[in-house]
């Protein structure tokens, strides 16, 4: 009776495991909630063990029959046509066959296991194969899956990837030390820790998986939030330029009210001054930057303005960006970002205070590039910048935001700093 319990359990795992083969390279159904998927795994499970049962000497029939299952299982979780569904189940199930022969043949190699003489070898040698499919799983995951977990850094993975490794060598120990056992309660002992290990390895994996798609909505969220901080910080100065251009405007009728009274009184001397006056005060009130991208051009000119009421020296260096792909807010949350983290710095400076702006087409890409003075080195944890806000709170978002937009465009970024400047480039395709 043990043995058949166990057998279902062998079962329901090599079940979930052909999910999580096909969930590399499928994305679910929108109406597979948690409880059809259970049904499904369920109902996988009882006709693979029974077809398994009763067709112990029938393999091939056998094989076809749990492969048809398996399909239409999977076809019914997972968002893919039929014919994609057959030949993922067919390889999960060929690699599953293979992953046996692999596990015995090793053994028998190196450590010198003959052939299977008991069940409890039989029973600890399934199980050393389907952690080996797991951990093969973990690796196609890690490449090719559609809910690429890229928050996890390669070290990380490294070492998520010794738990199944351990596992692997606790079941070869077991099959060294009890491969003579005939005892039934030592077998549902060892069998039942060997299986019980696999389960705490896909659970921590789910665990895992759980709190990183947790983290990636966090993220998601937090990046809709700054584009539409930026957005309507961007706007709110835009509208504050459209004012100061309105009183201008007004101040202009009135100063030509006064230059043709004065003219038509000879006031030369008076008139000569005020001119000068004027002419002295455009460039600072004039929108001088043109990139020939509006966007571009209202972000520039309104940092730049910003940047110069701070005592910043600012430094460009632009052509034309007319046809940029860059979605509108996309390019405000890359530069109002890059900008604002430049003018935080400088601000922070005891001497010297000048950001090098550059926004230029060149060699079929496009490039935004800050170089900006700092007064110490940024902190950086865990690899990436943050910084000091007024708050007293440290952030990173604003840099990974950019980091993220960036790598949607299939561009890149180059983020360092030394004693004295930090340097921040982006680099799009045109």
């Amino acid at each position: 009776m043990e043995l058949y319990i166990y057998g279902i359990i062998y079962t329901f795992i090599y079940a979930f495991l052909c999910k999580m083969f096909v969930e590399s390279f499928a994305r679910k159904r929108e109406y597979t909630s948690q409880a059809v998927l259970w049904i499904v795994m369920l109902l996988f499970t009882v006709l693979d063990y029974v077809i398994s049962v009763l067709l112990e000497n029938y393999f091939i029939i056998k094989q076809v029959l749990i492969v048809l299952i398996g399909t239409v299982s999977m076809w019914y979780l997972f968002q893919i046509r039929m014919i994609k569904s057959i030949l993922l189940v067919i390889f999960y199930q060929g690699f599953c066959i293979a992953a046996d022969y692999i596990a015995w043949m090793l053994l028998q190699r190196f450590l010198q296991i003959g052939q299977m003489q008991s069940t409890i070898m039989n029973l600890l040698m399934g199980t050393l194969s389907q952690v080996f499919v797991f951990f093969f799983i973990l690796v196609l995951r890690r490449k090719f899956s559609q809910d690429n977990t890229e928050l996890l850094t390669d070290f990380e993975w490294v070492k998520f990837s010794v738990f199944p490794i351990l596992t692997m060598l606790g079941i070869v120990a077991m099959l060294l030390n009890f491969k003579e056992t005939d005892d039934i309660k030592q077998m549902i002992t060892l069998t039942s820790i060997a299986a019980g290990m696999l389960l705490l390895n896909i659970f921590v994996f789910y665990l895992l998986n759980g709190a990183i798609q947790r983290e990636k909505r966090i993220r998601r969220e937090r990046l809709s939030m700054e584009k539409a901080r930026s957005e309507l910080e961007m706007y709110q100065q835009i509208s504050e330029s459209f004012d100061r251009q309105k009183k201008r405007e007004h101040e202009y009728k009135n100063q030509m009210v006064l230059l043709s009274s004065l003219a038509r009184q000879k006031e030369w001397e008076k008139l000569n001054e005020l001119f000068e006056t004027y002419h002295s005060g455009i460039d600072h009130q004039m929108d001088s930057i043109d990139t020939n991208h509006v966007i571009v051009n209202s972000i520039l000119n309104v940092k730049y303005q910003e940047a110069i009421g701070k005592g910043i020296v600012f430094v460009l260096k632009i052509n034309d960006l007319s046809g940029l792909r860059i979605k509108d807010q996309d390019i405000v949350v890359i530069l109002s970002n890059m900008l604002n983290n430049a003018i935080e710095a400088c601000e922070k400076c005891d001497g010297k205070k000048v950001i090098k702006f550059k926004a230029i087409k060149e060699d079929g890409k496009v490039i935004f590039s800050v170089i900006n003075t700092i007064q110490e080195s940024p902190l950086v944890f865990e690899g990436k910048y943050i910084t000091t806000k007024e708050d007293g709170m440290y952030h990173g978002m604003g840099i990974e935001n950019i980091k993220h937009i960036v790598e949607k465009y299939g561009g890149n970024c180059v983020i360092r700093n030394d004693e004295k400047q930090f340097y921040f480039i982006v680099y799009l395709p045109e």
